[in-house]
């Protein structure tokens, strides 16, 4: 049975990766997030946030948000394709509840990045 947790060799967290990623990924536009993705040689997916201070202003916001694109992308990582996804949440993302951001995120992974 596969684990379904979030290690750490899941997580972009080198600077020079979201850069590469930045300048050579797809987009996805949303009113709420913004996802670039680029394939990966990796067997999994990654996942990377830029959540800014400058749009969210509130730590605990920061944090909710970021828990929430976590926890979405962990219940669907083996159904996904074999990409690296940084998340770019935008100011609109605030007016969301917990429960319908996991339902648009839900949806937002179906429709473009399931296998």
């Amino acid at each position: 049975m596969k684990k379904n947790m979030l290690s750490k060799n899941m997580r972009i967290s080198k600077s020079r990766e979201i850069f590469f990623i930045l300048k050579h990924a797809k987009k996805i536009y949303s009113p709420w997030i913004i996802f670039f993705y680029h394939r990966n040689i990796f067997v999994h997916p990654r996942i990377g946030l830029i959540v800014l201070k400058k749009y969210i202003y509130l730590s605990h916001d920061r944090n909710r948000i970021k828990r929430l694109i976590k926890e979405s992308f962990r219940l669907n990582q083996f159904s996904l394709i074999k990409s690296d996804f940084l998340a770019y949440p935008k100011k609109n993302i605030l007016k969301y509840n917990n429960h319908v951001l996991k339902k648009k995120l839900n949806i937002l992974w179906q429709n473009y990045f399931y296998l």
